[in-house]
């Protein structure tokens, strides 16, 4: 029996290249909203579709839906700018190359 751990987070930030980021940035993605998820899993010629939905833990009341979200909005807001900074320090890279 094979095991797969999720840690509910999406696609950890784009890094530039040969760079290394001490603050873990590079490493940690925002964890996903409340939703339906599609799981695929690849063996070999074969591929494994089915679906996970996570909740909201609402007898969590130090964070509110509304708190997720928000935590959310901000966190992906900072992604995009961290995507941003590695893409120009990419483009400046290949500058300097040529």
């Amino acid at each position: 029996m094979n095991k797969v751990n999720w840690n509910l987070r999406s696609t950890p930030p784009k890094v530039a290249a040969g760079s290394t980021k001490m603050d873990g940035a590079g490493f940690t993605a925002p964890m996903v909203l409340p939703g339906t998820y599609t799981i695929k899993i690849k063996v070999k010629d074969k591929e494994y579709t089915s679906t996970v939905k996570c909740i909201h833990d609402e007898a969590n009341k130090d964070l509110t839906l509304e708190d997720r979200k928000l935590v959310y909005e901000k966190a992906m807001l900072i992604q995009t700018m961290y995507n941003n900074v590695n893409n120009t320090i990419d483009s400046i890279s290949f500058y300097q190359k040529v």
